[in-house]
């Protein structure tokens, strides 16, 4: 702890040395999405997170701080937080944060126009949320040309509220190439130690965008002495021309885990999302499919309504 410490220090050192002429901007955010959908045999509407969160910015430094609080699951989690190093080509960053693996980042997962994550991205490995919750711990990045790269050391110890890392025993390596609307990536996900015997994930995705359409697809392969799950996802947006604030969207997934009592789940998904005034967005869903359950909302129709509050 006290190495993790003296890495922050000299951060903060670096950072106040390096843009003691910049001006510091600090924004931040409050934002709330609540579920109206079926729960067990009834009706009901929860609250599905609030999050908040700030962030000041020093030139090419940024010092983010971020907690979530899932209602009905009862998670309270610091989000997103860290010190981070941001050049034209080059970022780094030391704290919490989604490990690079297929698509999992925040806007991808809450405002693409779905009430519920992929089941690939919000299911269980090894006792953790990897693609819902943040890992401790540090990444860097680089682009070259058409390519960028992401590497990252996280801890296995899921560690909800901490700040630093209590060891360095998972290792992450993302790529990506992107071209013409079109990206491709790989993820790798493995332990540190036995070079992935104990733990490995392996991950492909593709997004392509043209005209009025998005198209996104992933596919994951997790392996453990105790489990095993492979699942894919492939969705699609189309935003209506002349009528950029409403889009329709589509899914359609699969995954089989020895995490789920059926031993595999098949869903489909249609939906449309709408940009209200004053920052509102309204999502409404339809998931249909055999043994189809959604973190306790079962099949059929959700609402969900997402407000933000940004300064």
């Amino acid at each position: 702890m006290n190495t993790w410490r003296a890495i922050l220090a000299t951060s903060l050192v670096g950072c106040t040395t390096l843009v003691r002429a910049e001006e510091p901007k600090v924004s931040g955010f409050i934002e709330q999405l609540t579920i109206n959908g079926r729960f067990g045999a009834q009706i009901k509407t929860r609250d599905r997170f609030t999050r908040y969160g700030a962030i000041v910015e020093f030139g090419k430094w940024e010092l983010k701080g971020s907690s979530w609080v899932y209602g009905f699951c009862g998670w309270t989690d610091l989000d997103e937080s860290h010190i981070a190093f941001k050049d034209e080509k080059f970022s780094w960053k030391l704290g919490r944060f989604i490990p690079a693996i297929g698509q999992a980042n925040w806007d991808d997962q809450w405002y693409s126009g779905f009430n519920f994550l992929p089941l690939t991205q919000s299911s269980n490995y090894a006792g953790r949320k990897l693609s819902e919750r943040t890992s401790a711990g540090t990444e860097v990045a680089y682009d070259i040309g058409s390519h960028s790269i992401k590497a990252s050391l996280t801890s296995s110890n899921f560690d909800a509220n901490k700040f630093f890392p209590t060891n360095l025993d998972r290792a992450n390596v993302r790529w990506t190439w992107f071209k013409d609307g079109l990206i491709l990536g790989a993820s790798a996900f493995m332990d540190v130690s036995k070079l992935g015997k104990n733990e490995q994930m392996l991950a492909t995705d593709a997004r392509l965008t043209f005209g009025h359409w998005i198209f996104r697809a992933e596919y994951r392969n997790y392996l453990s002495p105790t489990r095993k799950a492979q699942g894919f996802y492939v969705d699609g947006t189309y935003r209506f021309p002349g009528a950029a604030n409403l889009s329709l969207v589509a899914r359609a997934e699969a995954m089989k885990s020895q995490g789920i009592p059926t031993g595999s789940v098949i869903g489909w998904t249609v939906g449309a999302k709408a940009r209200l005034p004053f920052d509102f967005l309204l999502f409404v869903n339809y998931s249909f499919g055999p043994d189809m359950n959604r973190i306790f909302l079962g099949q059929g129709w959700s609402l969900a309504l997402n407000r933000t509050f940004r300064f």
